[in-house]
């Protein structure tokens, strides 16, 4: 449709649909305007119920993040998932959000002239990371910082390890370690991430770092990689997500504090 709704697996959206055929499958595109994309981006990404100015603190990040991640040339913009941004279309839109996005229409973070990447996740875990530290690329404005205190049911959690899938993990990347029976943190980045682990299998040692150890890591369960190892495979750690950016816990600490949305954003 030129305009109005469309409904596809069970979802209804707002703009139009785009199949497009790529080898054995259909690629299906919703083409909608940015702010109407929004009102099923928020509510997805951070509870409907939240103080209303980390709602459009919220608003504002993914606006911002929407504009820069613009690709003229890509067959869409935007995947659906967290892998991007959660966009659940209009079985997501609440008043809130939508009043949210209204009041913040249009405006967006900037650095030096252009539209800022604005990265997002739920709970640092208590510091923010720098975008150099977790993807090995240096931004002016995504830096390591403490982070403000915030009430989180994310803060120390704890895993128990299956060695037999670890070492499948690790098999299905390459190295073969056998089955896993122990990991040993060897270095933290400036943000007390874990950057460098040893893992120890049946078949011998490895050490991940990078990238790669990131991966596996969430492969394996772990929440953030704000983590410690109690031995042998016990592993307790704080925070969700890669650390990045505005932690949408903390900007709700802030608001409750009495920061406006601009003042959360300038925090992150």
């Amino acid at each position: 449709p030129e305009a109005g709704t469309f409904a596809f697996a069970g979802r209804e959206y707002r703009g139009a649909i785009r199949l497009v055929a790529e080898d054995d499958v259909v690629e299906v595109v919703n083409v909608v305007g940015i702010e109407d994309y929004l009102r099923g981006v928020v509510p997805s990404e951070m509870a409907a119920s939240w103080p209303m100015e980390a709602l459009k603190a919220q608003a504002v990040a993914a606006r911002s993040y929407t504009l820069s991640s613009l690709n003229p040339s890509a067959p869409y913009d935007l995947c659906a998932t967290e892998d991007c941004q959660v966009y659940r279309g209009m079985e997501a839109e609440h008043p809130r959000t939508d009043a949210a996005i209204a009041a913040t229409a249009g405006v967006v973070v900037t650095y030096g002239g252009a539209t800022a990447r604005t990265y997002y996740h739920a709970d640092s875990g208590g510091a923010v990371a720098s975008s150099a530290e977790v993807w090995g690329t240096w931004s002016p404005y995504l830096l390591a910082r403490a982070d403000a205190q915030a009430n989180t049911p994310h803060r120390a959690w704890s895993v128990r390890l299956d060695g037999r899938a670890v070492g499948a993990s690790l098999a299905a990347a390459g190295i073969d370690v056998g089955e896993v029976t122990s990991l040993r943190v060897l270095g933290l980045s400036e943000s007390g991430r874990v950057s460098e682990l040893e893992v120890t299998g049946t078949r011998g040692a490895r050490v991940l770092r990078g990238s790669q150890l990131t991966v596996l890591a969430r492969s394996w369960g772990l929440k953030s990689m704000r983590f410690r190892v109690q031995g042998g495979l016990t592993v307790t750690g704080d925070g969700w997500g890669h650390g990045v950016g505005m932690s949408q816990y903390g900007a709700r600490a802030l608001a409750n504090s009495g920061y406006d949305f601009s003042q959360i954003l300038a925090f992150y």
